[in-house]
């Protein structure tokens, strides 16, 4: 069984606050930890979009998948695309949602991706 380390830890952390960047997700406060996870999975990602806070765990136990640095920041960009549709997918649930509300949220994600697409403009 692969298990991830400390190393795979700090390439992870500093791949989550890569994307956190390049998202414009600076509002956002999040806890990056590194433990075994009850499902079988690579991370998992917990939100409140009410207050900004997300936790981002990185689990121990990968099987047998690789634990390149690749694999680390393509897993960091997952679970910070968590955080960057977390207020969509909260609003989208409730049950009184104007349609300006959602639209808003829309809007917040579409200028995240613009940021990412086009890194010159400020969307």
């Amino acid at each position: 069984v692969a298990r991830t380390s400390p190393k795979h830890f700090a390439q992870f952390k500093r791949s989550v606050n890569k994307w956190l960047a390049i998202f414009g997700l600076v509002s956002w406060e999040v806890v990056c930890l590194h433990k075994e996870l009850q499902e079988p999975r690579l991370a998992e990602c917990g939100v409140d979009p009410s207050s900004n806070l997300a936790d981002v765990t990185l689990g121990t136990d990968w099987g047998d998948l690789p634990r390149t640095a690749k694999c680390m920041d393509q897993t960091a960009c997952h679970e910070v695309l968590h955080i960057l549709l977390a207020k969509l997918t909260t609003i989208a649930g409730e049950r009184w949602v104007t349609e300006r509300e959602l639209e808003n949220e829309e809007h917040a994600v579409i200028r995240a991706l613009l940021q990412f697409l086009f890194p010159k403009l400020k969307a």
